[in-house]
């Protein structure tokens, strides 16, 4: 039985490894928080499948269109989830870019509190650059995020939420920033986390 501190505190762990007459030690400093704490968890996951999203094969919509479950939507432009090379599971969200159309994207139209990271899986033609943002007024603005230039193979990515912009209500924007001229990008499997209270 562990009992946690009022405080958050640091322990110092000792381990001594002997073989024959060799012996080898090593200090570990541990931070346990303190009772009660928040602690990262994932807070919201989607790998875009049916029944909550349902399939389709036209990426050209110009106007961005709601899709995916009551209260978890997300606004797709110039793409949807298909089941068309999906990176995990039957379906991912793809976006095409087509030549003087306006460069896709898919966002969370629902907010999330406190977030701390967001993991996902992409995948795109060389040279594709993907930029994810953060929106903490209900998608009004977007705050540059980071940016990623994918390949042709599913990776998974981690974009981590400056400590200046950890708390209070957020929406997140996978953009399709730019392209070598043909893009097929795919996003899946995506979980944000945030700082969950324990009980």
């Amino acid at each position: 039985v562990v009992t946690l501190a009022a405080e958050e505190t640091t322990v110092k762990m000792t381990a001594t490894l002997t073989i024959g007459t060799e012996s080898l030690t090593k200090v570990f400093n541990v931070v346990v928080p303190a009772e009660g704490a928040a602690v990262e968890a994932v807070i919201y996951e989607t790998g875009f499948e049916a029944p909550d999203f349902t399939a389709a094969t036209a990426y050209n919509n110009e106007s961005a269109k709601l899709v995916g479950p009551a209260n978890f939507q997300w606004s797709i432009l110039m793409g949807t989830p298909t089941t068309t090379s999906p990176l995990l599971g039957a379906q991912s969200v793809q976006m095409r870019w087509y030549t003087g159309k306006p460069n896709g994207y898919a966002s969370t139209n629902f907010d999330v509190v406190d977030v701390t990271k967001v993991e996902f899986k992409a995948k795109a033609y060389s040279g594709t650059v993907l930029e994810v943002l953060i929106s903490k007024d209900g998608g009004v603005t977007w705050i540059s995020g980071q940016e990623y230039e994918l390949t042709t193979s599913s990776i998974d990515y981690t974009y981590n939420i400056l400590s200046s912009d950890l708390s209070g209500n957020f929406r997140i924007k996978f953009s399709l920033k730019t392209n070598s001229g043909r893009t097929d990008l795919a996003i899946d499997d995506v979980k944000i986390y945030g700082m969950v209270a324990p009980g």
